[in-house]
């Protein structure tokens, strides 16, 4: 399969791993009496426009992650607590360098 990087700047606080987690999606779909519409589109008129997604990774910050390391680390939070930021970055550099 190839790497879309959709974990780019996912990492797990604990242990650091970048390459494996379970992360619990909400989807949106259609309902109907005779059962889901699947080959509707999101509407215009968005039920749920309070619920942001990043357009460039497709995880919204309050999605539920747990870090999948196969040394079983298994740390949860939130997508927003595992992204690495700037800051992150220039501490790590800091430490490397030490």
């Amino acid at each position: 399969m190839a790497n879309t990087e959709i974990l780019k700047d996912i990492r797990c606080p604990e242990c650091f791993e970048t390459q494996r987690f379970v992360i619990q999606k909400t989807m949106n779909v259609l309902m109907e009496d005779s059962g889901l519409d699947s080959m509707s589109s999101q509407p215009a008129d968005d039920h749920f426009p309070g619920r942001r997604v990043d357009p460039d990774d497709g995880l919204n910050d309050f999605d539920p992650i747990s870090c999948a390391n196969r040394n079983g680390c298994n740390h949860m939070g939130t997508v927003a607590e595992f992204r690495v930021h700037d800051r992150d970055l220039m501490r790590l550099k800091e430490l490397l360098s030490a």
